[in-house]
Formats: structure tokens, C-alpha cells, sequence
């Protein structure tokens, strides 16, 4: 009778152990369909070293961090079409005591979280159009056509610009002003202004820029000149209203990347990497390093930076954590000033002293070559888009280890000078321009041209997204500049 008794606690122990998994969020929380294999933080409590995280129901291989912390392998099938899947943890061992189930034994089971599988971006949402700095845009099968005349031009005043962010029916860019930015946001349609300018008090011409993630848009701007280090900046991208700022402590933020609920800034006067929480500003987590600037390229499970720690290094950092996941050397003594790493095709490209190291975006691993190029560039399959003193190449991507062969070399007006985007359809279409003001789109497979429009003064800045083709020029010392938008797709 007592060891019966015994028996019915322990079952009851056991049970009750293993309904202790909460999970109290996960990263990422939504991707683009039809992306490739990533790895999937679940964070919560109560995990255990037999924990297995499941997808829809299905098993995952999952990698025990702590008891709050699980890494699960999701694969390139899982998100071939948008859609939703529910995300649990059980515990296999307990299944005596829980469920079975033909897609995966059950035990002890948790909450349910829900990542959302979404058809891919047509914004232009960060510095180089994406998270990603690929320089690549897909719009609509055949639906690419490139016009004869500007739909509109505006003026944008003196002073540097930003990057160009193009969402939700807008266009953002900051541009300086004698007491420091000013955030402008105009429609799309016809180049109006649809709010502000708003003034960022700052350091002349000192915003680092612009980004736009879920209805914000994130500015940073060097505070320096007011006595401060640099601020981020969150505003309402409909209204202009002002949501949150948060101090980054230190002078010389690089332009934001905003991606699945995270801000990640770079300040180099402090050499750190923050992530901010896109909704509060909260500093989610901040990691130190020896010398960094530029942008941090991000991926759904990936943060890159390039910096300098006892040589030219570049990190990557899990998204909603700050773990470091690798850290591999890139074969110099220093990282060139304002290095951003750029991801395709699961490898990330990133800037030494003389050429660029490729990296496996998942392990790290260098063992693919090195290219004789610098970013920015453009990336689409096998393929990358470089300038190379004042030409467009072609590159192979295919062995670079032992053939990195240029498959073409555009010369236009032999003052190539803007770093280019490839623009998909089912084709591809590199689009770069010059100081000359000469604006050229070249059919990608053949480098031949196809289009080309004189602007007549220096083209500095491209972005594609939502149909449009935005191009800054500026002139004169003051570096007047003006902002001129083509229509390239009507179904993007």
C-alpha cells in the first residue's frame, strides 16, 4: 500500500515537472516566405535539457541554451508559403505521462506562440533598400518598365541626405540644416509633403539615418553640437508624431536597421552595438567592441557588424539576446571606416583593408575566398554588382575561391560613381548613376544598356521600392539637392 502510494507522488511529481515550459516570446516573429533555413530563439521559463521546440506540432532540432533560453532549427520547407505556424516547447521524455502524436511524441507541452509567414517587402526600409544590404529589389513577373519622363521632382534643400526609405505610401530621408536634421516625409504619388520637416537638433548635417520597421520610422542623429553623445529617434510614420527617443550614450551613430521588433544602431564614438525595443525604445542589450561604424547588416537570425579587435573582425550577434553566435577575423589589422557587412545568399559579405571576406551567415566559416571588391554592391543568385574605378562589373559568385570571373563590365559616361541596385521581374535589371548626372539601367544578364536619363548634375543616392525608382542629385557647395522619382512598376 505505501509503495503504491509512493508511486501515484512520483507520477504526480513528474507530471507536474513537466508542465512547467512557458514561452514568453520568440525571434524572429515573422519572415518572408520562400527565405531560407534559420534559426528560431524561444525564450521563457522552465526549460529543460530535453526540451523540444515544435513547430505546428512537428518536432524541430532544438539546441538547449538555458532554462530560459531553447534555439530551434526551422527549415527553408517550413516557410515556402505565407501562412502562419504555431510555436510550442515539450518535453518527449514525459510522453508516459502526455500525448503522442503521428508528427512528433508530446509530454509536457507550453503556451503557444505564432510566427507569421509573409510575402517578401517592396519597401526600401534601410540603408542599401533592406536589413540585408543587398542592394536588390523583387516587384511583379514583367511588370518592370522604365519611362520616359520623371513622374516627379522636388527639391530637398542643402545639406547631406540620408539613405532614402520608401513604405507605406511615403518617402522618408533626413537632410541638414544650420541647427542640425530635419526628418521629411513625402507622398509617394507626387513628391507633396505629407508632414514636417521636423527638426533633430544635432551636430550640421549629422543624422546617421533614416530606417522604417511596422508603421515607425528610426532616425539617428549625433548630438554632439548640443552637448550630448547621439540620440534614436522613433516617429509615427502617417502622423510624424514623435513616439520615443533613448540616449545611445555616445557620439557617431551609423544609420539604424530596424527588423521583427528590434532598432540595432552602431555608435563609434563608443565602439557599441545597441538593439532598442521598436516599440519603447527600451535598450533591449548593448555589446562592447574594441573599434566599429557603419551599419549592422540583420537577418531572421543574424546581426552582423564589422570591427576592429585586435584586427578586422566581423561578429554576428543573435537578434533578440546580443549572444554572440561567431566571431571570425577578416585577414587585416583594422576594418575601413564605416564598414557594413552585406547578407546574400546565406553568406555575409564584409569589407577588410583591401578586398571583401565572405563568411557562412549560420557558422562563420571563411573558407569560400575573398573578392578584390568594396561595398556597397548588389547581389541577386550567383551574381554580385560592383563599382570598380568607375565601371559596373559583373561578378561570378558561383567558385570564388578559384573563379571569381567578371561576366561583364559597363563603362557609361566613365564617371560611374553610385553604388547600384539590381531591380528582379523574372529578369534582372542593374540601375547606377554618375557624376555626371547620367541615370542608367543595364540589362544584368548581358551589361548592356537599356535606358538612360540625363539629370545634369551628381548622382549621389538610389532606392527602389513600392514601383518607384528614387534618385537624389546635388549641386553646387552648398550640396543642393533634389529629389527625382520614376515609375518602374506599377505592380510591385
Amino acid at each position: 500500500m505505501s509503495a503504491r502510494r509512493v508511486f501515484g507522488l512520483t507520477v504526480l511529481l513528474a507530471t507536474i515537472a513537466g508542465c512547467t515550459e512557458n514561452v514568453t516570446s520568440i525571434s524572429p516573429t515573422s519572415v518572408a516566405e520562400a527565405g531560407p533555413a534559420f534559426k528560431m530563439t524561444v525564450l521563457g521559463s522552465g526549460f529543460g535539457s530535453g526540451d523540444t521546440v515544435q513547430w505546428n506540432g512537428s518536432n524541430r532540432s532544438t539546441t538547449y541554451v538555458s532554462t530560459t533560453e531553447l534555439i530551434a532549427q526551422i527549415n527553408a520547407a517550413d516557410i515556402a508559403a505565407a501562412g502562419s505556424a504555431s510555436i510550442t516547447v515539450t518535453n518527449p521524455s514525459n510522453a508516459a505521462f502526455g500525448t503522442s502524436s503521428t508528427t512528433g511524441t508530446s509530454g509536457s507541452g507550453s503556451n503557444t506562440q505564432t510566427l507569421t509567414i509573409t510575402a517578401p517587402s517592396v519597401d526600401a526600409t534601410a540603408y542599401q533598400i533592406d536589413p540585408m544590404h543587398d542592394g536588390a529589389m523583387t516587384f511583379s513577373d514583367g511588370s518592370v518598365s522604365f519611362p520616359t519622363s520623371s513622374a516627379w521632382h522636388v527639391s530637398i534643400g542643402s545639406g547631406t541626405p540620408s539613405n532614402v526609405v520608401i513604405a507605406d505610401g511615403f518617402v522618408f530621408l533626413t537632410t541638414g540644416t544650420s541647427g542640425g536634421s530635419q526628418l521629411l516625409a513625402l507622398n509617394q504619388s507626387d513628391g507633396s509633403t505629407a508632414w514636417g520637416p521636423v527638426a533633430i537638433p544635432g551636430t550640421v548635417g549629422g543624422s546617421g539615418g533614416v530606417a522604417y520597421d511596422n508603421g515607425e520610422v528610426f532616425v539617428t542623429q549625433d548630438q554632439t553640437g548640443t552637448g550630448g553623445g547621439s540620440t534614436l529617434y522613433a516617429y509615427n510614420a502617417s502622423s510624424g508624431a514623435l513616439e520615443w527617443s533613448t540616449p545611445l550614450g555616445a557620439a557617431s551613430p551609423g544609420a539604424p536597421t530596424a527588423a521583427d521588433g528590434y532598432v540595432y544602431v552602431i555608435t563609434s564614438g563608443s565602439a557599441t552595438l545597441s538593439a532598442m525595443n521598436e516599440t519603447t525604445g527600451a535598450i533591449a542589450w548593448q555589446q562592447s567592441l574594441s573599434g566599429a561604424s557603419g551599419t549592422p547588416a540583420v537577418t531572421a537570425d543574424g546581426v552582423y557588424v564589422a570591427a576592429t579587435t585586435s584586427g578586422c573582425f566581423t561578429i554576428d550577434f543573435r537578434p533578440a539576446t546580443g549572444e554572440v553566435i561567431w566571431n571570425t577575423t577578416n585577414g587585416t589589422l583594422y576594418c575601413p571606416q564605416g564598414a557594413t557587412p552585406a547578407v546574400a545568399n546565406q553568406l555575409v559579405y564584409s569589407s577588410n583593408t583591401s578586398a571583401l571576406a565572405i563568411f557562412d551567415a549560420e557558422t562563420g566559416d571563411n573558407s569560400t575566398g575573398t573578392l578584390a571588391y568594396s561595398l556597397p554592391a548588389a547581389f541577386y543568385g550567383n551574381t554580385a554588382y560592383f563599382l570598380q574605378t568607375s565601371k559596373l562589373q559583373a561578378v561570378n559568385l558561383t567558385d570564388v575561391a578559384t573563379d571569381d570571373t567578371v561576366q561583364w563590365t559597363f563603362t557609361g559616361d566613365n564617371v560611374l560613381n553610385t553604388p547600384p541596385i539590381v531591380v528582379n521581374d523574372g529578369e534582372q535589371y542593374l540601375i547606377t548613376g554618375s557624376s555626371r548626372g547620367d541615370l542608367y539601367a543595364v540589362d544584368a544578364a548581358s551589361g548592356s544598356s537599356i535606358w538612360t536619363q540625363s539629370l545634369g548634375n551628381n548622382i549621389v543616392q538610389l532606392a527602389v521600392g513600392d514601383g518607384l525608382l528614387l534618385v537624389v542629385t546635388e549641386t553646387g557647395n552648398d550640396t543642393s539637392g533634389t529629389l527625382t522619382a520614376y515609375t518602374i512598376s506599377n505592380n510591385p
